[in-house]
């Protein structure tokens, strides 16, 4: 029961883990890149901290006619949302590094008025109005409008990497049922290591979303919490069952086969466990 109610807690807390992740990660040492970083950030002034990167193509010219309107609209858009300071573009920079030598694609800055953490919440409202300027245009189809940047790249890896792990789970979860079943010839038997596994993804990134708090993680993450909660909770669950079936069958009662089955394939389940938390804890020496 306890372990039900702990599972059931962590599986609401894990759904938020996913917005607490970036792409870079980070590391607790002063890096040299952090330290360079660093000393850029307090001896040399810049006149755009975070900034968002929006390309812009289209069949025509984008400096002037339906693509200079275009243009003028994505710069007025942006200029009015939440979260922005100001834009740079071939506007007001008068640099032709901003626009292609055929004319048809430029791009712009949006620079932010936000702290590089809450960048996030930009990217979202930023690309609505953008599609809803775009939507204004007769010929919208033929014009592509990309925000990209930092901040939008995270959002954007974040959300492709929680995605790929649901679509993987839902599609091992139920061949790996079948095979359960194949094994055991049981449905109850089957589940029982299954469950095991989606619980100890729900407790694992509960867990990360706690740690993610006070230090940076990588989305990454995500990926290795799938495959290694699943593998190592069905195969340690599936250990324990099946010696637990063999104890019931060579006569012993349910307690008694219970208690047999823990001071054998229990202890080896906790070797096995340790030397793998050891393993993996050996990353923690390496500096990334």
């Amino acid at each position: 029961m306890l372990w039900v109610v702990v599972g059931s807690v962590a599986a609401l807390w894990a759904g938020r883990t996913v917005e607490r992740l970036d792409l870079r990660g980070g590391a607790v040492q002063m890096t040299e890149a952090r330290t360079a970083d660093s000393l850029l950030t307090s001896r040399f002034s810049r006149p755009i901290g975070e900034f968002f990167a929006v390309t812009v193509s289209g069949p025509g010219k984008l400096t002037d006619g339906v693509g200079g309107r275009l243009l003028d609209s994505l710069l007025a858009t942006a200029e009015r949302t939440d979260g922005v300071s100001g834009t740079v573009s071939i506007r007001n920079a008068s640099d032709s590094s901003f626009v292609a030598a055929d004319g048809r694609t430029t791009f712009f800055l949006v620079a932010l008025s936000v702290a590089a953490a809450d960048a996030d919440d930009v990217v979202v409202p930023l690309r609505e109005a953008f599609e809803r300027t775009l939507r204004r245009f007769p010929d919208r189809d033929d014009y592509t409008v990309q925000v990209t940047g930092r901040a939008a790249l995270d959002l954007d890896i974040r959300t492709v990497s929680a995605e790929d792990a649901k679509r993987n789970e839902i599609k091992l979860i139920p061949i790996t049922l079948v095979i359960l079943i194949l094994a055991f010839g049981a449905l109850v038997a089957a589940l029982i290591p299954l469950l095991v596994g989606v619980m100890a993804i729900s407790i694992t990134l509960a867990i990360i979303g706690v740690i993610a708090e006070v230090m940076p993680m990588s989305v990454f993450v995500l990926n290795m919490i799938s495959m290694i909660g699943l593998g190592v909770g069905i195969d340690y669950s599936l250990l324990v069952v099946t010696r637990f079936r063999e104890e019931l069958n060579s006569g012993l009662r349910a307690s008694e086969a219970a208690v047999r089955t823990f001071l054998t394939a229990g202890h080896a389940v906790m070797t096995s466990g340790a030397t793998v938390v050891v393993g993996f804890a050996a990353l923690l020496l390496t500096p990334l």
